[in-house]
């Protein structure tokens, strides 16, 4: 799904780089409860992988719940 994220030190990453940031799915409702702190997903641009996420925090209780 798409999404807004919004990093917290950077503007930016370069390859190999990390950073906290913080991540709102525009349509939260279509992936209930598919998400859970600890969980490690890939971050796409189109149709490429550009990084990975690691779930550290959840707000969405929709999502909450995935293994």
């Amino acid at each position: 799904t798409s999404g807004e994220q919004m990093f917290f030190e950077n503007d930016i990453l370069m390859p190999g780089e990390s950073a906290r940031a913080y991540i709102k799915l525009l349509a939260p409702e279509y992936y209930p409860k598919s998400l859970s702190v600890g969980k490690e997903i890939n971050m796409n641009s189109g149709g490429r992988v550009i990084g990975k996420v690691t779930i550290l925090e959840l707000y969405n209780e929709i999502l909450l719940g995935g293994s």
